[in-house]
């Protein structure tokens, strides 16, 4: 459900090109190992290289682009890469004993489990080998979500950023000239903006908040934008003390309430399959306002649309006004699984692809 087409590279530092003649193929951590350095440049028997990751249609043609920059580079060397893998497709394929050589994973959440079960290999081994300088290539932030208790079995891959984007002829016609800074400037602008039939059915929509609805409005329940808290200091759930989550929740029930989840679900449905195609309902002009992230201008261009629209940062509460700019951003990161074959040639493909602007 992440994007690839405008997404950030978090860092990048090329090293040399070195690589391990062998790794654990489990546990959390790695046996000793013998290091040799492969130069690229050498003659060397030719290699393919399997790269999974969810990235489908255009975006998969874009991955493989870049892959086929990194075959020109060191022409022994062809990554290939399969579209439309998700993190149970990976999890399959490792536990088979038969995995692609580098594997994505479209956010970080299960990297301690990853790591913890050696699942994907520790890459210290091949970050030491190669003489990557971690601290000088990433930021501090996303090596925090890529390693669990020093074992380093993922790299930062892509970043993304969401925020609001908007229909400015909507928004005109409805008489405002900048989008909302704030949650009730929010709330009354998707009232206002809304078109109804007699009957309820909505024709556009101002704004749709219901979580299982519209694309990437899930991750508003993240919290960023409140500043909620996920833990209490020892570690126990925030979620049922913390006042900033009853806001958040009480906000999406009231929306929903005055639109009707019936009238909702039936408004989306025709376009709740084309989050990634020309029918998407914002490219359709038929939301006014959205919770998206930074590669729907490359779909907007892409697909033709001629939907006029501009970005912010989503609205804050109104007693959090002073933090507006606020914004979640995402990581998707990359490793090399278990039993990979040629796993010493997989770190150079996953070094390129994290490390090489």
């Amino acid at each position: 459900m992440f994007s690839n087409s405008e997404r950030i590279v978090v860092a990048g530092i090329s090293g040399m090109a070195f690589a391990l003649a062998g790794c654990t193929a489990g546990g959390g951590s790695s046996d000793p190992v013998n290091v040799q350095a492969i130069d690229p440049t050498a003659s060397h028997a030719p290699t393919d290289i399997a790269v999974w990751g969810s990235f489908t249609g255009r975006e998969a043609d874009i991955m493989q682009a870049s892959l086929d920059r990194l075959h020109e580079e060191i022409p022994w060397l062809t990554a290939k890469y399969v579209p439309g893998k998700n993190d149970e497709d990976v999890a399959r394929a490792i536990a088979s004993g038969q995995p692609p050589g580098i594997v994505m994973s479209q956010g970080p959440d299960n990297v301690a489990k990853y790591c913890e079960s050696g699942a994907w290999r520790d890459l210290n081994p091949y970050i030491d080998a190669s003489g990557l300088d971690m601290a000088a290539t990433f930021p501090e932030s996303v090596l925090s979500y890529t390693s669990y208790q020093d074992n380093q079995c993922s790299l930062p891959l892509l970043t993304d950023d969401f925020g609001l984007y908007y229909n400015k002829k909507l928004l005109a016609d409805a008489g405002y000239t900048k989008p909302p800074k704030t949650i009730s400037e929010l709330t009354d602008m998707a009232k206002k903006l809304t078109q109804r039939d007699a009957d309820g059915t909505i024709q556009v929509a101002g704004f749709i908040s219901t979580n299982e609805q519209m694309y990437e409005t899930p991750n508003i329940f993240n919290g960023v934008n409140w500043g909620t808290e996920w833990y209490n200091p020892d570690g126990t759930s925030a979620m049922a003390t913390d006042p900033q989550w009853q806001s958040l929740l009480q906000w999406d029930k009231d929306l929903t309430d005055w639109y009707g989840y019936d009238n909702i679900v039936r408004f989306f449905a025709p376009y709740k399959a084309h989050e990634w195609d020309a029918g998407n309902a914002f490219e359709q002009g038929k939301v006014a306002m959205i919770f998206d992230g930074e590669w729907r201008g490359a779909f907007i261009e892409a697909d033709e649309s001629d939907v006029d629209y501009g970005t912010a940062p989503f609205p804050v509460p109104d007693d959090r006004v002073d933090t507006y700019g606020v914004g979640q951003i995402g990581g998707t990161v990359a490793g090399i699984p278990r039993d990979a074959e040629d796993a010493d040639v997989a770190w150079l493909v996953l070094q390129y692809l994290t490390t090489d602007t």
